[in-house]
This record gives structure tokens, sequence and C-alpha cells, in this order.
């Protein structure tokens, strides 16, 4: 993971991102090095409980076998506690409990695991299951400041911007409805 990062002299904080199938087929050894070797890092483990890249398989931490049997979960929290890691479980769509949860991590020595957990978008609403409620979000333009934080900052593929009249603007056809950049606007534009 970043443990080379963190040991070679940055005087910032370090944090590395996965997701929780890769987390399990490799990831898990850079977490136990990190923690062996008492490395400031922060892991911030994406957690939707699937192999979405490459066609929703499950993983050790799903509860299923590949021939579709059940069986038990790895549990994160448990094993990040038995390598002596600091660990927080935070919901990806609360963003105030996500920054606390960063801002706390920072403040600790040694590795620190976030594990933003939340099911699948894409497969949740393919089996017709909510991960939140969509709402509509939409640009006021005369708000817009053309600051741009939401394209830079936040990387929703909904959001573009527009050059030639400075403004950002919401592709209906591509938004899920998250609202999240509601939050991320810091110009109270987006609403």
């Amino acid at each position: 993971m970043a443990s080379g990062m963190a040991l070679s002299g940055v005087n910032r904080p370090v944090f590395t991102f996965i997701g929780d199938s890769t987390f399990y087929h490799n990831g898990i050894l850079g977490l136990i090095n990190a923690a062996n070797n008492k490395i400031n890092v922060n892991v911030i483990l994406g957690e939707n409980t699937v192999t979405a890249m490459t066609g929703f398989q499950p993983h050790p931490g799903t509860g299923m076998t590949l021939a579709g049997e059940k069986t038990t979960p790895v549990n994160v929290p448990k094993l990040a506690e038995s390598m002596g890691v600091s660990y927080r479980v935070v919901n990806p769509y609360d963003i105030k409990q996500c920054k606390e949860a960063l801002e706390a991590a920072v403040k600790e020595e040694g590795p620190s695991l976030i594990v933003s957990s939340m099911p699948c978008y894409l497969l949740s609403t393919r089996q017709g299951k909510k991960v939140f409620e969509p709402r509509e979000v939409k640009v006021d333009p005369e708000k817009c400041t053309g600051c741009q934080i939401c394209i830079n900052d936040f990387g929703c593929p909904a959001i573009s911007f527009d050059k030639e009249k400075k403004k950002v603007s919401i592709d209906q056809m591509l938004c899920v409805g998250c609202a999240l950049c509601i939050d991320v606007c810091q110009k109270g534009a987006i609403s």
C-alpha cells in the first residue's frame, strides 16, 4: 500500500484507497505490514460487498462462496482490531461523518482504517433495492461562481463545466440522485 511513501520523509498525512475485493486479494498484506511497522498511513476501504469491477463476484467479505453457498464473511473491524489498527466504519453518503473520521484518523500514530461501507449502488438498483432515497438536484446559475470545487474536489461524472458561461450544470441522465453535491458546493448553488 502506501507504506513506502510514509517512510520517505513525507511530512503530511498519507492516504491510500482500496476496494474491498482488492483488499481481500492483496491489500490485507499491506495493512498487516503497516501495522507491524507502525507506519502512519490512513487506509480508506471502499466496502461495497461485491467485486463490482469484474462482474459482481462474491469475495471473502460477502458471506458467499463462488459456488453460491453461504459462508462466514470476514469481519474487517475485528481483523483491524487483531492487528492493533484503529478503525472507523462510515457511511460514504454522510460527508460530515466521513470528514470527522478522516480528521480523527490523521491525528493518530500508526496505521488507521476507515471502512466506507455501503452496498454497491449499481447492483442494488438492479436488484430493486435502494441504497439511498434519490433526490433531484439542480444548479442555480445565479449562485454558481464557477469555482469548480464540485468538479475538482468531488468528481461526479454528472457535473460538467461550461467554459464560456463559467458555470456548472448537472446532466440529469447521468445523475443518480445521491445529492452529495449539495454538501460539496460551498456557494449553495446546488440544491
